[in-house]
């Protein structure tokens, strides 16, 4: 909308950017929330929250908008500016570009983005990269951290996209586990909201602990090896297993299983999760959707 937007004099990240009451004129909504990504550059804010297969949480992302317009509005008098306006980027693959922009135009229709005007829209991941490789005379730095931002979202499609191949491989325990057990569980891991950024590893287990923002739900998922399981039907060397503190009723067909160790007591329910070679990313996100609205709080 603005043609290239420069900053030549002022650039800014920040990662998980806090909003909400503490920083907003909005006293009404505590709630606040971490925005993914926030930019700021010589002519303009632009805030990307990121979308891989989830879908939106309760009041996402509209509950930016106020954070993100006294920010633009605070930065346009600092610097002495007749304008300086701000952006609400939903970041996402291309194969979820009818959903997104279907969610947005709804919440735009409901009147919730008015203080940005039209300037929320959905952006393909593929689009962005496509644009940096069409800039010409990059410079050294620049193609690497292109490089590094084309791992970054090959990464995180190519471990639960290349299902067929991975499969039987996620069956064969080694010790502290393989570097596919690894790389599926941390793409499992940007399926769920407030989960913790360290991966732990031990002889018979590897994984992830979860927790909600108000830590009502706690949790671990991750893959263990069978000397983990105390009785089970279970008939490989590896499985992938979720254990909460509470119950999931949506699962409550899946399988239940009792485990030795990775603090049981404290987690009442665990679940074994029984994928095959068939898997595509939408399997996943059908599976984690009940447990993303329990830990994103959004449930009845």
């Amino acid at each position: 909308m603005l043609g290239p937007i420069g900053s030549d004099n002022h650039f800014a990240t920040y990662l998980e950017y806090s909003t909400g009451s503490n920083d907003s004129e909005d006293t009404e909504d505590p709630r606040g929330g971490r925005l993914d990504l926030l930019v700021e550059t010589d002519e303009a804010l632009i805030g990307v929250e990121i979308k891989i297969w989830a879908g939106f949480q309760e009041n996402q992302p509209e509950k930016y908008v106020p954070s993100l317009v006294k920010r633009a509005r605070d930065l346009r008098d600092l610097r002495d500016v007749p304008a300086y306006p701000c952006f609400l980027i939903v970041l996402a693959p291309e194969s979820r570009r009818s959903q997104m922009e279907g969610e947005i135009a709804k919440k735009q229709r409901l009147g919730l983005f008015e203080d940005l005007s039209d300037n929320c829209k959905f952006l393909a991941w593929e689009k962005l990269l496509e644009r940096f490789y069409e800039t010409k005379n990059m410079s050294a730095s620049t193609k690497f951290l292109v490089g590094e931002l084309q791992s970054y979202f090959g990464g995180i499609e190519g471990a639960l996209s290349n299902f067929r191949a991975l499969a039987p491989q996620l069956h064969r325990w080694e010790p502290t586990g393989s570097r596919w057990h690894r790389d599926v569980v941390g793409g499992l891991w940007r399926l769920l909201p407030c989960i913790g950024r360290r991966l732990g590893a031990a002889e018979t287990w590897c994984g992830y602990y979860l927790q909600s923002e108000d830590k009502s739900v706690k949790g671990w998922i991750g893959f263990v090896s069978k000397d983990q399981f105390v009785e089970s039907a279970q008939l490989h060397d590896a499985e992938l297993i979720i254990q909460l503190n509470m119950a999931v009723p949506a699962w409550d067909d899946e399988e239940r299983v009792l485990l030795r160790h990775l603090e049981s007591d404290q987690y009442e329910f665990t679940w074994v999760i029984r994928f095959d070679e068939s898997w595509k990313p939408v399997d996943w996100r059908n599976l984690f959707e009940p447990l993303q609205t329990l830990l994103s709080g959004t449930q009845d």
